[in-house]
């Protein structure tokens, strides 16, 4: 433990000079009826954002249910013990208001953006959507018809196929290896009686948090907040639901994994292999490493790939840090005929990081970029709110934001260097290329990808001829 509160890392050393950042103005109460709330003012607009997070995200779907947590959160204006959906959706367009919902990997939420002087009629319809809903099974049933339409048509994206294709490889039947959305067998099996079980089991009060954002008093809103009626509290002594482990399955294979699209345009392309989870000591130094490998048109990856060799517009890296781990990865889209070259700068690049420091002036240039972009979300209500929202089911989500930014301006080129040997790891490279095989297989046999594994490997797949149906070779 560091002198300032914060955990300290081997990758992390005292900063050469002080950054003076404002502290965020941010404050977290359990309110009287049980309600956990986080109130941050900021009188900038006279707008609030009222966001309602639980620990509901698609880590809690079974393996014959997949999509249950990513349908819940849409369901949940389609009707409460008080109101009807056409009521609500009356009510949100007269208050003027912005209404979200959606999730993801570790949660879900509820959003609610409107004018300060609403926050009364705001609050109560929000918390009467997250604690009340009812699930009809007519809306039900549209909900899974839409989304089973929108399965066909990733079908038909390659960007969707890699980024599936790749969550297999690395996870295989564990939770990130499934997909969120879910498939047409897990779909199917989806009833109202499902979506309002697992409603009632993750969308507690006790369980959640209310993020409010914007120009309010925290006085008279925790007041008001606490006045509202929730749902009873379960059993005394009854323990909460503990997130369900999530492990990547055996160690993949590294090489390349081709999945075959004949009429694609270009080759897209994932990279990567198994990361960090969120609460990783390592997550903010390596969130500065990626910065300089491939986060920004001034990334390595950029510079390198696009501005010098011109083999493609957008190339992005990034650590999916999630509650149980998730993937470090790189993906692009390039030319079909380019590919081979692309895997070979992806590697060098990464395989540059753990051979030499980065020079001081590039790193100084990525945490300032970084630093500046968070605190850049801080001053305006969509970022704040959005931010608290995503770390709102931490123990102090305001301390460890102080603590994050401390930890990547202290970031230093030797401790750099030591992280990359630690969490990139060359040899364990898994790639999947989703293109026209016959454009693809010479090149990844070609000493142009030297280095790699030089076979196709792993799953293939074969598009039929209409472009729709795929069967394992």
């Amino acid at each position: 433990m560091r002198p300032d509160g914060c955990t300290g890392t081997l990758a992390v050393a005292s900063p050469s000079d002080a950054w003076d950042w404002p502290v965020l103005a941010a404050v977290r109460k359990t309110l009287a009826n049980g309600l956990r709330v986080i109130l941050a003012e900021n009188h900038a607009v006279p707008l609030v954002w009222l966001s309602w997070v639980s620990p509901a995200g698609a880590e809690w779907d079974s393996p014959d249910h997949a999509g249950l947590a990513a349908m819940t959160p849409l369901l949940l204006r389609e009707g409460t013990a008080r109101r009807s959906a056409a009521q609500i959706t009356e009510e949100v367009d007269d208050l003027g208001a912005d209404l979200v919902a959606g999730g993801d990997w570790d949660s879900a939420f509820l959003t609610l953006e409107l004018l300060s002087c609403d926050l009364a009629a705001g609050a109560e319809l929000l918390l009467d959507m997250a604690c009340f809903a009812r699930f009809p099974h007519a809306a039900v049933a549209r909900l899974r018809q839409r989304r089973l339409a929108e399965l066909e048509r990733r079908r038909r994206q390659p960007r969707a196929l890699a980024d599936d294709e790749f969550a297999r490889a690395l996870y295989g039947d564990q939770a990130y290896g499934r997909p969120p959305l879910g498939t047409p067998a897990t779909l199917q099996r989806i009833e109202a009686e499902d979506v309002a079980a697992f409603h009632d089991a993750h969308y507690r009060p006790e369980t959640s948090c209310l993020v409010v954002a914007g120009s309010f008093d925290s006085e008279a809103a925790a007041d008001l907040l606490g006045s509202f009626e929730l749902p009873p509290a379960p059993v005394a002594g009854k323990p909460l639901p503990l997130p369900p482990p999530v492990a990547p399955a055996a160690e993949p294979a590294p090489g390349i994994r081709l999945v075959n699209l004949p009429q694609a345009a270009q080759t897209e392309l994932r990279v990567g292999h198994d990361g960090v989870a969120r609460g990783s000591q390592d997550l903010p130094p390596l969130q500065v490493l990626n910065a300089i490998l491939g986060d920004g048109p001034s990334s390595r990856l950029a510079e390198s790939l696009r501005q010098r060799l011109g083999l493609t517009y957008h190339i992005r890296s990034r650590f999916a840090a999630r509650h149980g781990g998730g993937p470090f990865m790189v993906a692009t889209s390039v030319a079909s005929d380019a590919a081979g070259a692309a895997l070979a700068g992806i590697r060098r690049e990464i395989e540059r990081l753990r051979a030499e420091p980065v020079p001081a002036a590039e790193l100084e240039q990525a945490k300032r970029r970084l630093l500046g972009a968070e605190l850049r979300r801080f001053q305006g209500l969509l970022g704040l709110g959005g931010t608290l929202s995503q770390a709102a089911l931490e123990g102090d989500p305001v301390h460890d934001f102080e603590c994050r930014r401390r930890a990547m301006a202290a970031v230093q080129p030797d401790g750099l260097r030591e992280l990359a040997c630690r969490h990139l790891h060359p040899d364990r490279l898994v790639t999947v290329a989703v293109g026209p095989a016959e454009a693809l297989r010479s090149q990844f046999s070609d000493d142009v990808t030297r280095g790699w594994t030089p076979t196709v490997c792993g799953r293939e797949e074969i598009v039929g001829g209409d472009g729709l149906g795929m069967t394992p070779r």
